[in-house]
Formats: C-alpha cells, sequence, structure tokens
C-alpha cells in the first residue's frame, strides 16, 4: 500500500500529513510546494515544484497518484486538487478528516458537520482514497532527517497568477499559537483588543476574533476564529465577549481548555468553556492581566 502525500514546505502541515500516512501504509511519496531541492522526513520517493495553484498541478499529479493507495494532503491545497484528482481517478474524496481510525478491517473518517454539532464516519469502497485533513487535528510527525527530491515539470498553466497580496503580520499565526485570546461584540469597541493584546503577549499567544467583531471592522479578517475563519487548535483559548455561535465554536473544537468571559450566564461558550467567569471583561481582563504579571 502507497500513500501519495501533497503539502506545502510548512514543517507542520507536512509532519501532520505523514503522520496519517504512516497509520495508513508504509510506502510513503511526497510532492512539496518549495523552491528546495530536499523535503524533510524519510521518504521513499519526493518531488518538489514551486507551482503553488492546485489547478496548474492537476496533470502532474496524476501521472503519480496513478500508483498509490492514497492521496493525501491538507488545507487550500489539498481543497484546490483533491477534488479532480478524486473524479479523474474514480478514487473517493473526505474532506476535513479530523481522525483516522481502522474497525474491522475498515478505514474509518471522522468529519465534524452541521458546524461541529455532530460527527460523521465514512467508510470508502474504492481502491483509491483521497483524504482532505482538517489541520491541527493531528500529532505532527518530527521529520527526521533530510529526502533529496526531483523537479515536476508543469507542462500546461490553465490558471495564471495575476497578484499576491500579502498581509503582514506580527507575533505567532493563529494556527501555531499555543495561546489565543479572542475578543467578540462584547468588548465593545477596537480600542478593546489592545487590552487582549497585552494579555496575549504575557502568554506568549496571540490575539483572535469572532466574526461579529470582524464584521464591525474593529480588527482584520486575518484574526477571525471559527468555521467560516481559520480553524485553532490552542492549548488555551479564552474567549472575553463572545457569545458562542455555533460557526465559532467550530472552529475551537481542537483547543484543549476553553476559558469564557462574559457578563450573560446563559451564553452558549460556557456550555463548551472548562472554566466560565461570568464578569465584566473590562474589570476582569485588566485584574487577571497584572496578576499575571506579577508573577512573570
Amino acid at each position: 500500500m502507497k500513500a501519495l502525500i501533497i503539502s506545502s514546505d510548512n514543517p507542520k502541515r507536512l509532519g501532520e500529513l505523514k503522520t496519517v500516512a504512516a497509520a495508513l501504509c508504509t510506502d510513503h511519496e511526497a510532492i512539496v510546494i518549495t523552491d528546495k531541492n530536499s523535503v524533510p522526513g524519510s521518504w521513499n520517493k519526493a518531488w518538489v515544484t514551486t507551482e503553488s495553484l492546485g489547478a496548474n498541478l492537476t496533470d502532474s499529479v496524476l501521472k503519480l497518484a496513478n500508483d498509490a493507495d492514497y492521496i493525501i494532503s491538507s488545507g487550500d491545497i489539498g481543497l484546490s486538487i483533491l477534488p479532480e484528482i478524486a473524479f479523474k481517478l474514480g478514487a473517493s474524496l473526505t474532506t476535513e478528516v479530523t481522525d483516522i481510525q481502522k474497525e474491522n478491517d475498515h478505514i474509518v473518517f471522522t468529519h465534524p458537520v452541521y458546524g461541529g454539532k455532530a460527527i460523521a464516519k465514512y467508510e470508502s469502497n474504492k481502491k483509491k482514497i483521497c483524504i482532505s485533513l482538517r489541520e491541527n487535528y493531528f500529532n505532527p510527525n518530527p521529520l527526521d532527517g533530510q529526502t533529496e527530491a526531483e523537479n515536476i515539470a508543469v507542462s500546461e498553466k490553465r490558471i495564471e497568477l495575476l497578484e499576491t497580496s500579502m498581509e503582514e503580520a506580527e507575533g505567532i499565526s493563529l494556527e501555531d499559537a499555543p495561546v489565543i485570546v479572542s475578543g467578540g461584540r462584547g468588548i465593545g469597541g477596537a480600542e478593546g483588543f489592545d487590552s487582549l493584546s497585552r494579555l496575549a503577549k504575557l502568554f506568549e499567544g496571540t490575539i483572535g476574533a469572532s466574526r461579529a467583531a470582524v464584521d464591525a471592522g474593529w480588527v482584520p479578517n486575518s484574526l477571525q476564529v471559527g468555521q467560516t475563519g481559520t480553524i485553532v487548535a490552542p492549548d488555551l483559548y479564552v474567549a472575553v465577549g463572545i457569545s458562542g455561535a455555533s460557526q465559532h465554536l467550530a472552529g475551537i473544537t481542537n483547543a484543549k481548555i476553553v476559558v469564557a468571559v462574559n457578563k450573560d450566564e446563559e451564553a452558549p461558550i460556557f456550555k463548551r468553556a472548562r472554566f466560565g467567569i461570568v464578569a465584566d471583561w473590562k474589570k476582569f481582563i485588566p485584574a487577571l492581566t497584572e496578576k499575571i504579571s506579577r508573577l512573570k
């Protein structure tokens, strides 16, 4: 059995894919989007390309995927390339996979549905299986060593990238942050996020926001946590002034500890929280920040 992985050169993303491949079979190959000539980790075979658009990679990937039993990817890369790959190979496709188990000689894929309110389990009766993982749900393989890689030639560019707009980001990304302090509508305005930022820095983490705070223009879209924003998996998630809409809760499903601060004791976020504080955040957060500062 063979698994073909398609990934960016982000070590964490690549490591998560390697973990899943190792759970499924022993023969692992990788296609990595990078400008380097080698790939982190030990692979039976590896290829590299600087082409980042899935549509332009499809034909090249198809040639390499013909003898693979599993084609595995994640994030934007997986969602852009796997549907067409699955169709052309006659393979099954399961997206946003959060767990993989072997049950009675069958492989069962877990996928959240209804905004994370329920979990669906799938089995495939196809010989080839395409899997797109939800990021931050699998422990990354340490990727020991390096594997020399061949370059993939992209014969035809179906899509041309005209422009790339990069947003400058400070500190740790939401995907990688061990601690996230998020604000919602209850924060009341953009200035409230300054207080949250001070607390997040003490935890060596970053700030996030609910969709309501983003829609209000208080913070940029890049800070939105939730099903329609960034799905996160920090060790600690502090939700301040966030009621707990289903799409937001879907984005913090894999957070290890959730602390909620809200004046409304009936807020849905408290059902997800391990610790709940019914209080005015303007009094509680500065007091907590001062206390942690003293402990530092």
